[in-house]
C-alpha cells in the first residue's frame, strides 16, 4: 500500500501552507 508514503507527501505539503497561515 502506498497510504503510508500519501500521508508522508501531505504532511511535507501541509507544513510550509502551516507556516504561511502563521
Amino acid at each position: 500500500h502506498e497510504i503510508k508514503w500519501l500521508i508522508s507527501k501531505l504532511e511535507q505539503q501541509s507544513l510550509p501552507m502551516n507556516t504561511a497561515c502563521r
